[in-house]
């Protein structure tokens, strides 16, 4: 595990602080999988680990997923303005044909249908925004279908 060169780790509780819990709880936080440690114990010394997982619930491993999609700063926290402008990355595929569509609607049509397809949704127990182009991408669905 790379830590043989670390003598305070031959110390189970140190090695417990250090490296196992820091290591569940990451994997607890971003994987889509809870993970729970066990120490096994002969007599008072720690002579295995029992680590037992299973996996996240559909709406909890989807809420996973949109924190994991955020800068590490603001992971967990709720944003309270919504004037900041949509942050366009550039390895979406902006010439898709929903995407061309969206962008020939004047901007009175783009809110209209955004209201239609709705701007939120439900993910973990929680309201969460859509992005942009998830907007567009639902409003484009929803325009081939009537036609």
């Amino acid at each position: 595990m790379g830590v043989s060169t670390q003598k305070s780790y031959e110390v189970w509780g140190q090695f417990s602080r250090w490296v196992l819990k820091p290591a569940v709880a990451a994997i607890n936080d971003y994987g889509t999988v809870t993970v729970k440690m066990t120490p096994e114990k002969r007599g008072r010394s720690v002579h295995a680990v029992r680590f037992d997982w299973h996996w996240k619930a559909p709406h909890e491993a989807a809420e996973t997923v949109v924190e994991n999609e955020r800068h590490k700063s603001a992971r967990r926290k709720h944003q309270t303005t919504t004037d900041a402008p949509p942050i366009l990355l550039e390895d979406h595929d902006q010439s898709s044909e929903a995407l061309s569509w969206w962008n020939s609607l004047s901007d009175q049509e783009r809110e209209r249908r955004a209201d239609e397809v709705g701007r939120t949704f439900e993910a973990g127990g929680r309201i969460l925004e859509r992005r942009p182009r998830d907007i567009a991408l639902k409003a484009f669905e929803k325009w081939t279908d009537a036609q």
